[in-house]
């Protein structure tokens, strides 16, 4: 979206109430990861491990994000030059936490999506479509490792 910056923006999420995100911040995020990792059960470790280094350079980084701008896990790889990237790095890293290290993450992740875009579109009130989501994550991730706060 060529003019995105210029019609769109954004702001932090306040955590519930002000000091009671985690680690007692009064804004929430959470951040991806690199979506690149090693299967513990490989073969091949040392194959994997080396592979997944020459990815991480810092040259294969800056390769990769002429392609997709974005924000690296290496303080050594600068920010695009992007304001919105180089504002809510600003912003935002210094208050992240990481997502969970889960199998269950990506489908989790996709039911946020579809989700947001339930309301987003009319689909569904924001009742109704949490109340989906909530349903949804059960299947997931059973009812026994979910908490509602609904």
């Amino acid at each position: 979206m060529a003019d995105r910056d210029k019609v769109m923006g954004w702001v932090k999420i306040p955590a519930e109430e002000p000091g009671k995100g985690i680690r007692g911040r009064d804004f929430v995020t959470i951040s991806g990861g690199t979506g690149f990792v090693l299967n513990p059960a490989t073969d091949t470790p040392k194959e994997a491990r080396a592979l997944l280094s020459f990815m991480n350079e810092p040259a294969q980084l800056e390769a990769f994000r002429a392609i997709q701008p974005r924000i690296t896990a290496r303080t050594d790889v600068a920010i695009p030059n992007s304001p919105f990237l180089t504002q809510t790095s600003r912003e935002l890293l210094p208050i992240t936490t990481a997502r969970p290290n889960d199998p269950d993450y990506n489908a989790v992740s996709a039911e946020i999506q579809r989700m947001t875009e339930s309301v987003v579109s009319g689909e569904l009130s924001p009742e109704d479509a949490m109340a989906q989501y909530r349903d949804a994550v059960i299947r997931i991730v059973g009812e026994e490792n979910t908490v509602s706060l609904l």
